[in-house]
C-alpha cells in the first residue's frame, strides 16, 4: 500500500503552553498521549499515543480492568466520572479507590468517547425572576404579576317612581267654592314630585360615577395585560437565544 506511512502510536508535535514532562499525558485536539521526552513550549516531542501507562488517577474511586476513563484537564488525573470530559483511555488493571495512580490503556482499540450531552450547561438554568415585570439577566424569567382587578360594584340604587299626578276635580261640576284649597293641593302635590325629581337625578349622578369608577378599572385591566403580553415576549426572546446558544454548543440540533 503506498500511502501507508506508519503505526501512528507515536506522533510528533510542537509543546503547548507551559511545556511537556517525560511521562505525563497531554492532548492536542483529538490526538492524545504520553509525552516521550521533556521539553519547552514550541519545541518538537514526541506523544505515544498507544500503550499502557501508569497515570494519575482521581482518588475515591476504584477502577475495574476495562473500565472507561475519562481525562479531567483541570486536575490533570483520569476519573471514572463523564460530565463533560472525554475519554481517552481504560483502566488496563483494577485500582483501589485510595491509589493515586493507576494503569491506564490508551489508544489500540480504545475509542474516544465524550460525556453525556446531558451533562453540558452552557445555557444557565432558567429560574423565576421574583418581583416587578421585566428580567434583566440571561436565565431568568420575568414574573408575570399585573395587579389584580376588583372591578367596582354598582352600588347606586334606582329611586322610587315619581307619585303619578292626577288633577284635581269634583267630580263633573267646575271647582268654584273650593278653588284656593285646590290650588294649595295642587302646589304641594308639584312640590312633591320636584323633589322626587331631584332624588332620581342625585341616584343618577351616582350610578354614573360608578360606571366611570369601572371603566378605570377596565382601563388599568388593559394596561396589565399589555405589560403581561410583553413580559412574555421577552420570555420568548430569551428562550429562542437559549435554544440558540444549545444550537451553537451542539447539545441540539435543529427539528
Amino acid at each position: 500500500m503506498k500511502n501507508y506511512l506508519h503505526p501512528g502510536e507515536s506522533i510528533d508535535v510542537v509543546t503547548s503552553a507551559g511545556g511537556y514532562t517525560s511521562g505525563n499525558f497531554y492532548v492536542q485536539g483529538l490526538i492524545a498521549g504520553v509525552a516521550l521526552n521533556t521539553s519547552l513550549e514550541t519545541e518538537y516531542n514526541v506523544l505515544k499515543t498507544c500503550g499502557v501507562f501508569e497515570l494519575p488517577k482521581t482518588t475515591g474511586q476504584a477502577w475495574t480492568l476495562g473500565q472507561q476513563l475519562y481525562w479531567d484537564p483541570s486536575t490533570s488525573k483520569f476519573t471514572t466520572t463523564p460530565g463533560e470530559l472525554t475519554s481517552y483511555g481504560a483502566a488496563a488493571a483494577a485500582a483501589a479507590s485510595a491509589d493515586t495512580v493507576g494503569e491506564v490503556k490508551i489508544g489500540g482499540g480504545v475509542p474516544v468517547a465524550f460525556g453525556p450531552i446531558g451533562q453540558q450547561a452552557a445555557v444557565a438554568d432558567l429560574t423565576e425572576n421574583a418581583g416587578a415585570l421585566g428580567g434583566t439577566s440571561d436565565g431568568n424569567l420575568p414574573s408575570l404579576t399585573p395587579t389584580a382587578v376588583t372591578t367596582a360594584a354598582l352600588t347606586a340604587t334606582n329611586p322610587a317612581a315619581p307619585t303619578a299626578y292626577s288633577a284635581h276635580a269634583s267630580g263633573s261640576t267646575p271647582v268654584t267654592s273650593n278653588a284656593a284649597t285646590d290650588l294649595d293641593t295642587t302646589a304641594a302635590a308639584l312640590a312633591t314630585l320636584v323633589g322626587e325629581v331631584a332624588t332620581y337625578e342625585t341616584a343618577i349622578s351616582a350610578l354614573v360615577a360608578d360606571v366611570a369608577a369601572q371603566k378605570a378599572e377596565q382601563d388599568k385591566l388593559v394596561t396589565d395585560l399589555a405589560a403581561a403580553v410583553a413580559a412574555i415576549r421577552e420570555v420568548a426572546a430569551k428562550t429562542n437565544a437559549a435554544l440558540a446558544k444549545l444550537r451553537l454548543a451542539g447539545v441540539i440540533e435543529d427539528a
